[in-house]
């Protein structure tokens, strides 16, 4: 797969974060530009947008050509309020300067985790960490998140997980954590959430700390309350044959009807 086309996969999934940027929240005329080129283009620029670039041919221009053509072309996306067309069609043509800008429109309205994504998408370090920063200042804590893990940054990550579980977030400690890797403190989440009663909090900190010793105990405790259905997929994940087998074979109707714990129940 070519580089080009990870970034306009990238963009697909990234798509539904920036839906409805275009007539309500338009991003500023970044097109303008002084490239006598662009003029060059402007009876070809509409077939190109109502045809839509992936299904146009431009095999017979010079490299330069394609590459003046489809910034042309991202230059009407954003006239018609079209970000996303227009995000993937820089990031194909690697025009790092209009993505920054669009980033920084996204930013200075506060719509951080669409900036996040632009900045992203060009691995712009530098300007993540700002985003994140700014975020963590506005009490932001997702988004700062968002950033600091698109900018590598375990050291500044770490304080926002800090920070979440300080808060007693367990769920987005639990999460920040994991993507940090610390097996330590999702341990310690784990067993604070399960005194507390937290349990589907205490499941997904001891599966991502891969502890199948505390979540069989985790589902002994299930069980002892009548959770079949939990504590079976507990067994499960903790791969405990016998007690997985013991369920099924004695209460395969309660294992089938009951359901799966719900994070926002404290049980």
């Amino acid at each position: 797969m070519t580089e080009e086309k990870k970034q306009v996969d990238r963009i697909h999934k990234i798509a539904p974060l920036m839906m409805g940027k275009g007539k309500d929240n338009p991003l500023p005329d970044v097109s303008q530009s002084n490239d006598k080129s662009s003029n060059s283009f402007e009876r070809l620029v509409p077939s190109l947008i109502e045809k839509g670039i992936e299904n146009i041919n431009l095999s017979m221009f010079s490299e330069e050509m394609r590459r003046d053509l489809l910034n042309a072309a991202g230059d009407e996306y954003l006239k018609r309020g079209m970000s996303i067309n227009a995000i993937k069609v820089f990031s194909i043509t690697g025009n790092k300067e209009k993505l920054i800008k669009i980033g920084d429109q996204y930013r200075d309205e506060g719509y951080f985790t669409n900036a996040i994504e632009v900045y992203g998408l060009i691995s712009d370090k530098r300007k993540l960490i700002e985003t994140g920063e700014k975020c963590v200042k506005l009490g932001n804590l997702p988004d700062a998140s968002r950033a600091y893990i698109a900018a590598g940054d375990k050291e500044r990550l770490q304080k926002v997980a800090e920070e979440w579980y300080n808060r007693e977030r367990f769920d987005f400690a639990i999460e920040t954590y994991g993507e940090l890797g610390n097996k330590q403190k999702l341990i310690e989440i784990g067993d604070v959430c399960t005194e507390k009663r937290h349990y589907a909090y205490a499941a997904r900190a001891y599966e991502l700390a891969q502890e199948s010793d505390r979540l069989s105990k985790l589902a002994d405790v299930l069980f002892k309350e009548g959770l079949l259905n939990s504590a079976y997929k507990l067994y499960k994940t903790a791969n405990n044959q016998i007690m997985i087998e013991f369920l099924e074979q004695n209460f395969s109707d309660r294992i089938i009807k009951e359901d799966f714990m719900d994070t926002s129940s404290n049980y």
